[in-house]
């Protein structure tokens, strides 16, 4: 599977099998839950914003057009 994205199987492997990147990762958990996420998939837009679950796609225009809105009303 990994061949598919264009990865290395035997480096992926690797990776999988190692501590490599557990405090990385574990570091990002610990911002998430600073964030309040506690579901995926949740999608954050500027840092600030989250929109969580599987969404249509009508939901990410709605969100981005009111994100859109109030970035603009704090420019001003």
């Amino acid at each position: 599977m990994v061949e598919k994205v264009g990865l290395n199987k035997d480096t992926a492997r690797d990776i999988l099998h190692s501590d490599k990147y557990v405090q990385a990762v574990r570091q990002e958990q610990n911002n998430f839950k600073q964030m309040g996420i506690t579901s995926v998939p949740t999608f954050i837009i500027n840092d600030k914003y989250a929109l969580t679950g599987g969404q249509p796609s009508e939901s990410f225009i709605q969100a981005l057009k009111q994100i859109n809105e109030e970035e603009a009303k704090q420019e001003q």
